[in-house]
């Protein structure tokens, strides 16, 4: 007599299901008020959380190994799952369990991973977040792609693998790309110390990898990205495409362009210098790099863009005298500069701002910083405007923006006091709408008058 396979549960079909659909990913299923794990996903889960792993107790399925947590504590276990270099994958109930008819629908409302994440619990703001794809061509050509989707950086070279190691070792990527039919040859380049996520050959065709690029930024060529001849880095970021659109199924990619990573405009050093000279990490715990010492900024943006300088120093003596002269002008001008450090400190991280409004992640109270911060802008503009010595700070200012119509906007809409989510109510300003503040005069009548 055969013993029944434990999968063969119309709830572990399901779950097996919706697994498969995103191979390499830990599946939190919610069932009724738990998300739970199964398999290899519990035991990992398990070890990550510290949290009990027992095993399903209905039947056949005793054996199938079961780790789970309250949905309700989801905001402080994920963070903790995707720190440790997971990617998760979020699946909820569909329908009220009490209408269903039959098992309860699922689904995957979000899946998360070290490299594309939106939440603040799950980002250091004084780093950049970047997704990488290295594609080698053969012949010594090499491909690499970095993307920061909280910030839309995305840039592709071509180069050299020692050129390759000194930006992965600058940049850092919380997870990167290879071809996983070529994953000897890859390691053999680079070796495994990496996150690496490995993507099927398919992935890395350069007609897959042109269709995703001219689809995201609705262009005939690459041309204007400078990537034009450079096959090997056309790839990369096609593969980086790939990832993004497999991992944000519900709603557009948050880039703002595509550049040419250009490795002659900075100093080249190899990755033993970098580590030695401890520019980005310390080589020991509880040590200072380089790049920490120095931060003094006001934002988030601000440390950065530090950081990036200090990972890839100029080595144009125009551009080195440009920002020579602006310290130059903050140290003769000291009142001055401390009054636009006041400014900044008003100014929030508009960068991932505008990513999670392109994601559609941003509340309204993240709305109505985004105004305040559009404000401390617009007033650092005025006061160097009306500094007839800061030259210097003017030209830095001639591409910036003017976003004073979108505060306005904002500010005619929402309440000061806005909440973080639209659920919580209160967030729309009382005279906006003449109806809506109907509808709410109309709730706060006693009931029968």
């Amino acid at each position: 007599m055969s013993t029944k396979n434990p999968t063969e549960t119309p709830l572990m079909k399901q779950y097996a299901q919706i697994k498969a659909r995103y191979p390499g990913a830990m599946l939190l299923f919610r069932v009724g008020d738990f998300y739970e794990t199964f398999g290899d996903d519990a035991v990992q889960c398990s070890k990550v959380l510290g949290i009990t792993l027992t095993k399903r107790a209905n039947g056949a399925a005793a054996e199938m190994a079961l780790a789970g947590f309250p949905h309700h504590s989801l905001d402080q276990y994920l963070p903790r799952l995707v720190r440790a270099g997971l990617r998760v994958a979020v699946c909820d109930q569909m329908e009220d369990p009490k209408q269903a008819k039959g098992i309860v629908k699922r689904d995957v409302t979000e899946l998360v991973s070290p490299a594309v994440a939106f939440s603040d619990s799950l980002l250091d703001h004084r780093r950049n977040n970047f997704l990488a794809a290295f594609h080698g061509a053969g012949q010594g050509v090499y491909g690499l792609a970095f993307c920061d989707v909280t910030t839309g950086s995305f840039q592709a070279m071509q180069g050299t693998l020692q050129e390759i190691g000194s930006l992965l070792r600058r940049y850092a990527p919380l997870e990167l790309l290879g071809n996983k039919w070529q994953k000897s040859q890859v390691l053999e380049a680079l070796g495994d110390g990496w996150p690496w996520q490995w993507l099927d050959d398919w992935v890395w065709e350069r007609e897959g990898a042109l269709g995703r690029l001219q689809k995201q930024f609705q262009s005939i060529s690459v041309k204007g990205y400078g990537l034009e001849g450079l096959e090997a880095a056309q790839i990369a970021a096609g593969a980086i495409l790939h990832y993004l659109q497999e991992t944000r199924r519900d709603g557009p990619l948050p880039l703002f362009g595509l550049s040419r990573l250009d490795t002659a405009d900075s100093l080249w050093m190899d990755p033993f210098t970098v580590r030695t000279l401890e520019l980005l990490e310390p080589q020991q715990p509880g040590g200072i790099s380089l790049a920490v010492s120095l931060d003094a900024c006001c934002t988030p943006m601000g440390t950065r863009l530090l950081r990036q300088w200090v990972a890839m120093p100029l080595r144009n003596r125009e551009a080195i005298e440009a920002r020579q002269k602006v310290v130059e002008w903050a140290v003769h001008h000291h009142a001055e500069a401390e009054g636009h450090r006041s400014d900044l400190l008003e100014v929030g991280d508009m960068e991932r701002m505008a990513a999670r409004i392109g994601v559609m992640r941003s509340g309204p109270r993240e709305l109505w910083r985004l105004a305040l911060s559009i404000r401390a802008a617009e007033t650092i503009r005025e006061r160097v405007s009306s500094e007839p010595e800061s030259k210097a700070l003017q030209n830095m200012l001639v591409e910036f923006p003017d976003l004073l119509m979108v505060a306005q906007r904002i500010e005619s809409v929402l309440h000061e006091d806005a909440p973080a989510t639209l659920a919580k109510g209160g967030a729309i300003r009382p005279g906006y709408r003449e109806d809506l503040d109907e509808l709410r005069a109309s709730r706060k009548m006693p009931k029968g008058s």
